[in-house]
């Protein structure tokens, strides 16, 4: 038998012990690479256990040869060392103590290798213990739903592409807790593990149970009805209604509709409630149109206004292109018609369509001409192009013949499609010596495509729409809109107020100028009895009226913006209206003028009522006949006389309804036809601080 320290004393131990070392801290630098910059990898915790657990075991691999070979069965040896520091990784592993590791003589090599050796032990155990705590993270997620008490609930009807786009950007996520609902088997291991990435729970049930069994753990619920089909999102509605009853958290829910129309479900919640016999209900119902959304958002921050052309009579002429006629192109082109009415501005909107489709769009909105140029009412030039593909040459002469543009929005097909038409664009201005003065939008729903582009070639396009965009949780809640609309709410209902208590002691002044009058005739000498008469019914008239305008002024109080926000016709509306005031404010205060714009007859007043007349041609509704206009006009009156809140209530929603069935509107006349109460309406009420809040909304 050899001397028992032959190997220590021998010329190749250390080389060896140094190639481990080496190999090791290279295995060990590599498991915490992947854990600290490898975030997107599912597996990332798993490598660097296991990466962590081969190091500590190469690193104990020499010192358990040397300590026990006595020179003898080389080959043999190797192997039960390497065996044997294995199975002693594990025991370490699972606590067995910890083994200093030394080498004869060297002292400070000795140092340094036992040092790597106990941080690799110290990351293998803290590796291995997250990937145990991964492994059982579902049941302690759903641990957590029931212990961790007001927490704020997002709740996904089922895993897609949408739901997960919003889930990625839902506020506030460290103090929340997300939930897809869904069946084991639909989902994938890969579509499991996206959710575990989103640090999201699921909880295999229906989606009513899960309402039912989180809700009161939870200080606000968002519920996202978000499949993929729109009818199950219809159906899934209807069937959490019970759920939902007697919530007594503030809670959303957002319903994706596209081919629905949103007049049928004006009333919805009232019915809800009656349904659910939760008339406090604090649910508020949102229904929502991705593709209006998108574009009321796209515009809140992009301006159509910032490139125009002065003609000879001083205004300022912009035109827009619209490539593609589509769902979203449709949407885009509504929001144009309404926003362009503005002040001082004439708009030419082309829609380039790749199929010969005229009456198309007309069938939307029915009462669109080819060119308006009516103060009062609109003005606006619509030029129709059918029948131009994209990849034709008519494409490239009508571009030429229409170079002119200040604004292009394209979004006729696939990706590679829309970004190739937008470079053709850009190109045929270069080639034109137009290098300014314009803008392109591009459709493009993975940014990923042109993310490596020269940007250059990007000059004066703007790719938009991408995925994480269109469902992502600020545009689906239409936050920055809804906070602005709530603002400019309450300063109206504000008004609304003061304006009943205004006619309130207007009618008082009256009242005691007719009693001053009837006791003056009184008191004189010589008066006539049918001139005293006279006085007294006067004065008593108008001590009438005065009791009703003070009855009206003592009953009048603000509109709650949940209750107005929850008419889908309200809704769609005041977004509308906010997305043209914020457009309104900019020029305003480009112009010099005073954010408080007067309530008399002026450019904006009339603008204003141009913008929601043409926004409301949008929505299908056409003028009103005879008929219908003296029917709605006597509702109107009833409206007025009404005293009881619930009268007023009953026949304002009769008024609406009959509105809504006939698609029609009394109101959609020229601005000087209006009642001059309703023109009222129109007024542009700006406070400091809402033009402070429109300010802050970035605009390019």
């Amino acid at each position: 038998m050899e001397n028992e320290n032959w190997f220590w004393i021998s010329e190749y131990t250390f080389p060896v012990w140094c190639v481990f070392f080496v190999v090791s801290l290279a295995v060990f630098i590599f498991g915490l690479y992947v854990f600290l910059f490898k975030k997107n990898n599912k597996n990332r915790i798993e490598i660097a256990a296991l990466s962590e657990f081969i190091a500590y075991w190469l690193l104990y691999i020499p010192f358990q040869f040397c300590r026990e070979f006595d020179g003898s069965h080389f080959l043999l040896h190797s192997a039960h060392s390497v065996v044997i520091a294995f199975l002693q990784t594990f025991t370490k592993y699972l606590g067995d103590g910890y083994d200093a590791i030394y080498y004869e003589g060297r002292p400070i090599f000795t140092l340094v290798y036992s040092g790597l050796y106990a941080c690799v032990n110290i990351l293998m155990l803290l590796f291995m213990a997250g990937f145990i705590i991964k492994f059982i993270d579902g049941p302690v997620r759903r641990f957590k739903l029931l212990t961790g008490k007001n927490k704020h609930l997002y709740l996904f009807s089922e895993y897609n592409y949408k739901t997960e786009s919003i889930a990625k950007t839902v506020p506030d996520k460290k103090n929340c807790n997300i939930v897809f609902a869904g069946s084991e088997e639909e989902l994938s291991e890969e579509e499991k593990r996206k959710i575990d990435q989103l640090g999201a729970t699921v909880i295999y049930d229906e989606l009513n149970s899960i309402i039912k069994k989180y809700k009161s753990y939870a200080s606000g619920i968002e519920v996202f009805l978000f499949n993929k089909k729109e009818a199950e999102n219809l159906t899934l509605l209807g069937s959490i209604a019970e759920g939902m009853a007697g919530t007594d958290v503030p809670s959303e829910i957002y319903v994706e509709i596209i081919k629905t129309p949103c007049d049928v479900y004006n009333d919805y919640l009232e019915n809800y409630d009656d349904s659910t016999n939760s008339l406090d209900t604090k649910t508020v119902i949102n229904f929502v149109r991705v593709e209006e959304t998108y574009v009321y958002n796209d515009l809140l921050h992009n301006s159509i206004f910032n490139n125009f052309e002065v003609n000879e009579s001083g205004e300022k002429e912009i035109k827009i292109l619209i490539v593609g006629v589509n769902d979203r192109n449709i949407e885009f082109f509504k929001a144009v018609l309404f926003l362009s009415q503005m002040p001082g501005y004439k708009p030419t909107i082309v829609v380039i369509d790749n199929k010969d489709r005229p009456e198309y769009i007309n069938t939307i909105i029915p009462e669109l001409k080819a060119e308006s140029n009516v103060k009062g009412d609109a003005i606006y030039k619509y030029v129709y192009c059918g029948g131009i593909a994209l990849d034709s040459l008519k494409f490239e002469e009508l571009i030429k013949n229409n170079l002119d543009f200040t604004f292009a929005y394209i979004n006729a097909g696939n990706d590679l499609m829309n970004i190739n038409a937008a470079l053709k664009l850009n190109s045929i201005c270069r080639r034109n010596n137009r290098d300014n003065g314009y803008k392109i939008q591009v459709s493009v729903s993975d940014a990923a495509i042109c993310a490596q582009w020269d940007k250059k070639m990007l000059d004066s396009i703007k790719p938009t729409g991408e995925i994480s965009e269109v469902y992502s949780y600020s545009f689906v809640a239409m936050s920055d809109i809804e906070s602005l609309s709530k603002q400019i709410h309450i300063v109206r209902q504000a008004e609304k107020i003061a304006g009943v208590k205004a006619k309130a002691a207007a009618a008082q002044e009256e009242a005691q100028k007719a009693l001053e009058k009837y006791e003056s005739i009184k008191n004189q000498k010589k008066v006539k009895e049918k001139d005293l008469e006279a006085a007294k019914s006067e004065a008593e008239a108008a001590a009438e009226k005065a009791k009703k305008a003070q009855e009206k002024a003592d009953k009048a109080k603000e509109t709650p913006w949940q209750d107005y926000y929850n008419n889908e016709y309200n809704r769609h509306s005041v977004y509308a209206r906010t997305l043209s005031f914020r457009h309104k404010v900019r020029l305003i205060l480009e112009q010099g003028l005073k954010p408080s714009v007067s309530g008399e007859i002026d450019p904006w007043l009339i603008y204003e009522h141009m913008r929601w007349d043409m926004y409301t041609r949008t929505l299908g509704y056409v003028r009103a006949d005879e008929q219908l206009t003296e029917e709605l006009k006597e509702l109107t009156k009833q409206i007025k006389n009404a005293s009881d809140e619930e009268e007023v209530r009953k026949l304002k929603k009769q008024r609406q309804l009959v509105r809504s069935r006939a698609k029609v509107h009394e109101d959609l006349v020229l601005f000087e036809e209006l009642p001059p109460d309703v023109r009222k309406q129109d007024g542009l009420k700006l406070t400091d601080e809402i033009v402070e809040a429109f300010e802050k909304v970035p605009l390019e």
